[in-house]
This record gives C-alpha cells, structure tokens and sequence, in this order.
C-alpha cells in the first residue's frame, strides 16, 4: 500500500513530505532557492530526503494506528531539527569567545581586574538591568567577538562608569558610617546595581513611569500601560503592584490640582486591589478637594464601614464637615 502524503502546518511553518519525492517546501514560512542560501537549501533537502525515507519505510511496513503515532513523532523530530538549525551558531559563537585576560580600557573597575573576574561583573550588570551587551557596548548579534568592548561611543558605557563611583561611594562613604551608629550588630547593608535597577535599564518607580505617561500621553495611555506592565512583571520586584502605590500617585496628582485623572488613578487602584479604609480615605479627600460633596460622603461612608475602630474618628470627622 503506498502511503498517503504526510503535511504538517504550524503558525509559521509548512513541511510537506512524501514517501515517492520527499521536499522541504517551507520552513520558518519561506522557500529557499539554491540561489538564495547553498547551505540552507542543502540542508533542507537533506533534512527533507530523510524525512522523507523515514515515512516511505513507516508506512509501507505499519498499521493505519501505528502510522499515526509515527506521523506524531515526525512532527516532534521536524520541531527539534528546525531548533537546533536555529540556535547552533549561538552556542558555537558563545562557545568560541571568551574575555580576554588582560582587559583594555579599565577606567573605574580596578587596572588588575582579569578576564574571568571582567566576565562575572559584566552578567551582573547584565542581570540586574536586564539588557545584553549592545546596551553598553558597539555591536548586535549572539557573536560577541564581533564586539568593540574598548569603544567608549555608547553614552550608556560612560553613565554605567559614573554609577559605578556612585555605588562605591555610598559605600565607602555612607553605608560604613551607618554601620558604626548601630549599637547592636546587625545584618549588612548590600547595595549593588539590582538594589535600585530591579531588572529594568532605568531605576524608577512604577509611580514616576505612570506619571511620565500621564503627563506625555494622558491617563488613558497610563492606565494601558499599568495593565502591560502588571501582566508582564507582577509576582516579580521590578514594580510594586500592591496597594498604596497607585493610592499615593492617586494622592499627589489631587494636591496638584489635577482632580479627574486622580480619581481615576484611585479608582483603579479599587479596581485592582480590592477595597481598602485607606483608598476609600483618599479618594473622599481627592473628591473634597474637587467640591464633589455629594460623592465625597459616599466614598468616605463606604471607608467608615471598613475602617478599625481606631481610624473611625478620621472618616467621622470629614463626613461631619461635609455635612455641615
């Protein structure tokens, strides 16, 4: 019995094999000419021919169910293929280079520091910006010998540097003078680029980033963006997703006079959060400040329920003020 053409498509990606003239027709959604890329088309059809002698032996010697389970790992074989061809000059390139020895171009680590020693550093750096190489140093691509480490072109290397002497010089300065205050020993202070970065090329607050957005693109694109970012990093510590973070931005655009977007800051706040005394407290200040009386006592009513007994003067007393 001859077997039936075997084709396999995925989002991105098409094999077609048959047992009488087995063909990689396309792979990563293009076809590839002689022309185009030798060592590709080579490399596909020969990935092609043995498929493709695999499913002519299968299927002339199995059953119609074990034919299934064998079209099955094809598929799983093809995927692993297609992976390996995709990730080898990575690993040959991260295998090939290495730092060198005697480092050029040390202008804050110290002149004796060696390659091993340059290389641990670095994927700190790395790690706790969460950025590559390129974001210091000139060049792109997996093949790190393909980069100019001695280039001082990128501003990004000649700010990491004055960082460098910042962190050093809170420690040396501050953090050791803080130590000697204590009057019992306690667990000591590490400060290191992960301390303020968290992974994140620029070291700020989940606060400053929605502020930025607000007053650059306005609160429709901040709330966008808040919901991005929590479904990116929440569980994680680059930002601060629980409560009190959007309450305090929420409290600081109604001291500035900007009333609308604060409560619609503090609002999802609730919306993300849940119900808190405190929101509750700071939404009903926000709407005093904006003369939303009528709001303002059903805010702090529904703060006075959830408030301990000893919060509860705090909410009495504004509604009474309202009131009167």
């Amino acid at each position: 019995m001859r077997c039936r053409a075997f084709r396999w498509r995925s989002n991105s990606s098409t094999l077609k094999i048959s047992s009488a003239n087995s063909d990689v027709s396309s792979v990563s959604g293009h076809f590839v000419s002689p022309q185009q890329n030798p060592k590709e088309y080579a490399f596909r059809t020969r990935a092609g021919d043995t498929l493709g002698i695999l499913v002519g032996h299968y299927c002339n010697q199995v059953s119609f169910p074990e034919r299934d389970m064998i079209y099955a790992r094809i598929k799983v074989f093809t995927v692993l293929v297609v992976i390996a061809t995709l990730f080898a000059p990575w690993v040959t390139a991260q295998n090939q280079w290495s730092w060198p020895e005697e480092p050029e171009n040390l202008q804050v680590l110290p002149a004796h520091t060696k390659g091993s020693e340059l290389g641990r550093v670095m994927r700190g750096f790395a790690s706790s910006l969460g950025v590559r190489c390129e974001h210091c140093y000139v060049g792109s691509g997996p093949d790190l010998s393909t980069f100019d480490f001695v280039s001082d072109e990128k501003s990004t290397k000649l700010k990491a540097r004055v960082m460098i002497e910042m962190v050093t010089a809170i420690k040396e300065n501050h953090l050791s003078k803080l130590t000697a205050l204590e009057s019992e020993p306690q667990m000591r202070v590490a400060l290191t680029c992960m301390t303020c970065h968290r992974g994140q090329p620029r070291p700020i607050m989940l606060t400053d980033v929605l502020a930025e957005t607000i007053e650059r693109e306005g609160i429709d694109a901040a709330v966008a963006e808040y919901h991005e970012l929590r479904e990116e990093h929440y569980g994680g510590f680059s930002y601060d997703f629980g409560p009190r973070t959007l309450t305090g931005l929420g409290e600081s655009l109604g001291n500035e006079g900007k009333f609308d977007i604060a409560i619609q800051i503090l609002k999802l706040e609730i919306k993300v959060n849940g119900e808190t005394s405190s929101i509750y407290y700071t939404l009903g200040g926000v709407e005093m400040q904006a003369e939303m009386t009528e709001d303002a006592i059903a805010t702090l009513e529904k703060g006075l329920e959830l408030a301990q007994k000893g919060f509860k003067p705090f909410f009495q007393r504004r509604l009474d003020r309202l009131r009167n």
